[in-house]
């Protein structure tokens, strides 16, 4: 690879025509064309999942305040709690908390609001 790399250098140095250039190049990539097969292989292999974003601190608020209205209407057993507790799952993807709120929304999906309050209390 070395040597081919060196021979389509010299000729473009010494503008040997264009005829021969291209050959050399083509002589170059192929030579080339192992080398960057296997460097494609090494990053794939090592490639880290990029992490979530943070949550801006104005979404975590409205998800906290979210919450505390949830718990109000668990405590009233109000049927309002089913449709609150779908906004704040989505809100919540990313968080810790989306695994606790997955868990009171089958609680409320079953109207055991007590089991749902519960499962918040605990966090």
């Amino acid at each position: 690879m070395q040597a081919a790399a060196e021979a389509l250098e010299l000729a473009c140095n010494e503008k040997v025509p264009a005829d021969r250039i291209a050959e050399l190049l083509q002589k170059t990539l192929a030579e080339l064309a192992p080398v960057i097969a296997g460097l494609q292989t090494v990053g794939a292999a090592e490639a880290a999942p990029v992490p979530a974003p943070a949550p801006a601190a104005k979404d975590t608020a409205k998800l906290m305040e979210g919450v505390h209205r949830l718990k109000t209407l668990l405590e009233d057993s109000d049927s309002e709690a089913g449709d609150l507790i779908e906004e704040l799952t989505e809100l919540a993807k990313g968080l810790p908390m989306a695994g606790v709120l997955k868990r009171v929304a089958a609680a409320v999906e079953d109207f055991e609001f007590d089991i749902a309050l519960e499962i918040l209390a605990k966090q």
